[in-house]
C-alpha cells in the first residue's frame, strides 16, 4: 500500500482501481464511487448539524466591515455567505454603495431581493473581494472547500478577486 493505504490495481484488474483495499479502514465499507467521512477517532461521523442562521449572523455583520464605499464584491454561497449577504443589503438599504458578483443562482436571488446591485463577471475589470465559506477548517487553518453545488462558480470569482475571505461559523470547525 501507498502512504494514503491505497493498493493500485493489479493487472487482472483487482482491488477496483485504485479504490481502498477491502476492509480498510476497519471499522466500516467503503461504499464504490467514494470515499465516506471518517474521524480516525471516532469512526464514521454524519456532517455536522447547522446551527440557526442567528448563529452566523456576528459572522457576516463582521464581514461586512471590511468593504469600502465603490467596492465589487464576490457573493459566495452557503450559509455563512448567505448570512454575510443579509449583512451587506442591510449596509446597502443604508447608503453603502458596492456592486456584487454572484456564484450562484441563489445567492443572485437573495442580493436582489435585498436590494444588491449585481453585476455579471465579464462585466467588470476585477472583483476586489470575495466572501465565501469553507465546508471544513481543521485547528492549522487547513480547509475543505468544494462540497457544495456551487464550486465551478465559486472558484472562477475567487480566482479573479484579489482578496479572497473565508466565512468560517464554529460548526465547520473539525478535529486533526
Amino acid at each position: 500500500p501507498d502512504q494514503a493505504g491505497l493498493t493500485p490495481a493489479g493487472p487482472d484488474g483487482s482491488n477496483d482501481g485504485g479504490h481502498p483495499p477491502r476492509g480498510w479502514p476497519p471499522s466500516f465499507p467503503v461504499r464504490r464511487g467514494g470515499f465516506r467521512r471518517y474521524n480516525t477517532r471516532t469512526g464514521p461521523f454524519p456532517p455536522p448539524t447547522p446551527p440557526p442562521m442567528s448563529d452566523l449572523r456576528p459572522l457576516g455583520e463582521r464581514a461586512v466591515r471590511e468593504i469600502a464605499p465603490g467596492t465589487v464584491v464576490g457573493l459566495g454561497t452557503g450559509k455563512a455567505a448567505t448570512a454575510f449577504i443579509h449583512a451587506l443589503g442591510e449596509r446597502v438599504r443604508a447608503g453603502l454603495s458596492v456592486r456584487g458578483v454572484p456564484t450562484s443562482d441563489a445567492s443572485a436571488a437573495l442580493a436582489r431581493d435585498l436590494g444588491i446591485p449585481l453585476v455579471d463577471l465579464a462585466d467588470v475589470d476585477a472583483i476586489d473581494v470575495d466572501f465565501d465559506g469553507a465546508d471544513e477548517v481543521e485547528p492549522g487553518c487547513d480547509l475543505i472547500k468544494g462540497y457544495g453545488g456551487a464550486m465551478v462558480r465559486e472558484k472562477i470569482v475567487a480566482a479573479a478577486a484579489k482578496r479572497f475571505v473565508v466565512l468560517v461559523g464554529d460548526e465547520k470547525l473539525v478535529p486533526v
